[in-house]
């Protein structure tokens, strides 16, 4: 018997090492999914605004009409959750590197800020985001609920609309393999 006593060990070890393969493959399979699935859904889906925007202007909200933001060949829309300093970083870091470098004649940025309170915003977040604009507020998570967005996914919370402001590319050209699918609509300056 206690020739198999040290038996059990490599066992269990390979028993545990075939265990965790196989949820690492199950688990990839189901992203898998779930990328197809929002892609799929989202592909070619009319985003709808409301009529009337709120941006910020002098710190001071003010609404306009939603054709003052659009009319352009492309919009690329990049929405964030004002409450994540990671988002608000990631807003910032796609204003310098992308935002920055776009073609104005051809796609117009629109940032929109999702936070449960203005004035938290406007007090603690604002002053740390410069130059950034059209920044357009939403308080009440209206364009999320209404396009019926993903709420908390941020491979979902960037995408560039045609002029029938349908979605026809998805994901941050803030990542490198990204920004040469969108390079493809030649939307940013020197590429025309």
């Amino acid at each position: 018997m206690n020739k198999y006593k040290n038996l059990g060990h490599p066992f269990l070890v390979l028993f545990l090492l075939v265990i965790s393969i196989l949820v690492t493959y199950c688990i990839r399979n189901e992203e898998k999914e779930y990328l197809k699935e929002h892609i799929e859904k989202l592909y070619k889906k009319e985003i709808i605004f409301m009529d009337t925007l709120t941006m910020v202007a002098n710190n001071e909200l003010i609404e306009v009409g939603v054709s003052s933001l659009l009319g352009a060949e492309f919009t690329i829309v990049k929405r964030v959750e004002a409450d994540c300093p990671k988002c608000i970083y990631d807003l910032q870091l796609f204003n310098e590197e992308i935002a920055a470098q776009l073609d104005k004649s051809v796609v117009k940025p629109v940032y929109i800020v999702y936070t449960g309170s203005f004035q938290y915003f406007k007090h603690n977040i604002l002053p740390g985001i410069t130059h950034i604009s059209p920044l357009v507020i939403d308080t009440l998570n209206q364009f999320v609920l209404k396009n019926d967005l993903p709420w908390f996914d941020q491979r979902f919370h960037t995408f560039l609309l045609d002029s029938m402001q349908k979605i026809i590319m998805l994901g941050d050209p803030v990542n490198e393999s990204t920004r040469e699918l969108y390079e493809q609509y030649n939307i940013f300056s020197g590429e025309r």
